[in-house]
């Protein structure tokens, strides 16, 4: 029984060691991913995508980039290495265009809502692939 109970014991403790060491590893890669300034990731995007970056940062209501400016708000809050005052402003938006674009992308996917789904995958793969060279 005690030996059970030792056992048992050693075991919750390495569990616990491995969950403190992925959210060690979570914080090292938010901070090295903070460095990085947003509007230079959205930059990026959009030459991979072969995208204007104009048109993403601007004021334009034109459905396509519309949907793509709310998902890489979404994609960036999502991160949680940026706040949303710092995700507005490489956008020119202020962090409650972000947080209800978050819930707008969010909405879009529950429902696969086609404008939505058809641009997300491409981006969020572009996106975090840039990401992951940076980091």
């Amino acid at each position: 029984m005690k030996i059970q109970r030792i056992i048992a014991s050693i075991a919750k403790n390495k569990q616990m060691v491995q969950m403190y060491q992925r959210r060690l590893d979570l914080a090292e890669a938010k901070l090295k991913l903070s460095k990085i300034p947003p509007l230079q990731v959205i930059i990026e995007i959009c030459e991979a995508l072969n995208w204007k970056s104009e048109k993403i940062t601007s004021n334009s209501r034109e459905r396509k980039y519309l949907i793509r400016r709310q998902i890489l708000m979404y994609l960036f809050i999502k991160t949680n290495a940026y706040s949303s005052k710092m995700i507005g402003k490489a956008f020119g938006r202020d962090h409650s265009t972000v947080l209800h674009s978050k819930d707008v992308v969010i909405g879009a996917l529950e429902v696969s809502d086609e404008f939505y789904t058809a641009e997300f995958f491409e981006i969020e793969t572009t996106f975090n692939d840039i990401l992951n060279k940076e980091s």
